[in-house]
């Protein structure tokens, strides 16, 4: 495989902004740490206090990375979008933040001058120390996750009845009529009614929801006034509609087989073209759910 195709492969980004804080703390407390242990690059004289904003600095830094620049180009940084090679790029940026505020901090305090020099060699410094180990470990970490992710999904794929699957453990085998599926607006107002087996998918479109049914042989989508959370909250009682994904609905019945990247697990179904992403955080439950 050749580099180019490493770096376009997908790469799993930080979901939860707790798993996003706890990695800006971790790296900023290594980075205080390593500088106080060694001292190295002239910081023998430069008094422990002192270096802790250093640290500080690289917790800033990564914060704007992980917060700010996701908040303001949000179609950039979607995780459907993100690769190792924008991965590598974001954490290079990450790096040269962290070298700018670097100088200023030092400079600041007066133990080198404020010029082009000065600056071009705290961002040498900053590159050569973060480059190799920064780009060995988003390999490494893609390497992992997509090995994990593809043994589990040739696991589930294996439990998949195409023709009549049992998705709930110990459930009853019997005849039950179809349920329904009513969707109300806020004042009342019937927005949809389908049958729970017509029931593809459903995904979010800010404030609205995509649902794709199943109905007199053919697809269809129909665009609903709804948010996610609402409609999770609608459909709560019917069996196997369930929420894989933030941003999507499934319903467990139409699964043909699963899929995986580094990303996670995808979910193809029956009557959709388009793959359906699966939470990291649920993939355990999903498997339980498709054994």
């Amino acid at each position: 495989m050749s580099l180019t195709t490493i770096l376009r492969q997908p790469y799993p980004k930080p979901q939860s902004a707790r798993e996003r804080v706890l990695l800006c703390v971790g790296v900023s407390a290594f980075v205080a740490f390593f500088l106080l242990a060694f001292r190295p690059f002239g910081l023998a004289a430069v008094p422990a206090g002192k270096i802790l904003g250093y640290g500080a600095i690289t917790f800033v830094a990564m914060a704007f990375s992980f917060f700010a620049l996701p908040a303001v180009f949000k179609k950039q940084f979607r995780e459907e979008e993100w690769t190792a090679g924008r991965e590598i790029f974001m954490s290079l940026v990450t790096i040269l933040l962290i070298g700018a505020g670097n100088f200023l901090y030092t400079t600041a305090l007066g133990y080198f001058h404020f010029d082009v020099l000065t600056f071009m060699y705290f961002q040498l410094i900053t590159l050569a120390v973060g480059i190799f180990p920064l780009t060995v470990m988003v390999l490494l970490r893609q390497n992992r996750s997509m090995k994990k992710y593809l043994r589990e999904a040739a696991e589930i794929s294996q439990t998949l009845h195409h023709d009549e699957k049992e998705v709930f453990k110990n459930s009853a085998i019997e005849e039950i009529a179809p349920q329904i599926i009513m969707l109300t607006s806020d004042d009342g107002k019937l927005l949809l009614e389908c049958n729970a087996d017509e029931f593809i998918c459903a995904t979010a479109a800010d404030n609205y929801a995509e649902i794709v049914l199943f109905k007199n042989g053919k697809t269809s989508t129909r665009l609903i006034r709804m948010t996610m959370a609402k409609l999770a909250e609608e459909t709560a009682a019917v069996k196997n509609i369930y929420r894989c994904h933030r941003s999507h609905l499934v319903n467990l019945d139409k699964i043909t087989t699963v899929h995986g990247n580094s990303q996670g697990l995808k979910l193809v179904l029956d009557g959709f073209e388009k793959e359906i992403p699966v939470a990291r955080a649920k993939s355990g439950e999903i498997r339980s759910l498709l054994a």
